[in-house]
């Protein structure tokens, strides 16, 4: 199969064939103010998002801390953990180690999105920009390698 051949449409037999990626940039118009806005079609074309460090570190560090705060007086009393024994209340003890525990949930979590981004979403990218979108019926294939 030559070059010429895999830009033809499989489902229409179309050659009005564009790169997904240069129909999505089509797609995205920027207003005087500024403002980005993406026709319905472009939506359909978009990039596959990353996960956000940040904001999952963020996310999980509050979430497992005020978790933690909550939890942590009430299992003193159930478990018999040295240090635990004797907090009833949010204890110095509590706080630190509530905040302790959010912020190694929050860089574990942090780390596992950065690991996901280079190795999973860098493999969707490439797909992505593989991809070939028919301006005729909006089929989407992969383009096939020469």
């Amino acid at each position: 199969m030559t070059y010429a051949q895999s830009m033809q449409c499989p489902r229409c037999k179309s050659r009005y064939t564009q790169s997904v990626k240069m129909a999505y940039s089509q797609s995205v118009r920027t207003g005087d103010s500024g403002y980005q806005s993406i026709s319905e079609f472009g939506k359909t074309l978009e990039p596959p998002p990353s996960r956000s460090e940040f904001g999952a570190f963020f996310v999980v560090a509050i979430m497992v801390t005020c978790a933690t705060m909550i939890l942590l007086p009430s299992l003193s009393e159930v478990v018999e953990i040295k240090w635990l024994s004797g907090i009833s209340t949010f204890d110095w003890p509590v706080v630190v180690a509530s905040v302790v525990l959010g912020l190694i949930a929050g860089a574990r979590s942090a780390i596992a999105a950065a690991v996901h981004n280079a190795s999973v979403h860098a493999g969707e990218m490439r797909e992505w920009k593989r991809g070939v979108v028919c301006r005729r019926c909006g089929h989407r294939f992969q383009r096939s390698r020469p």
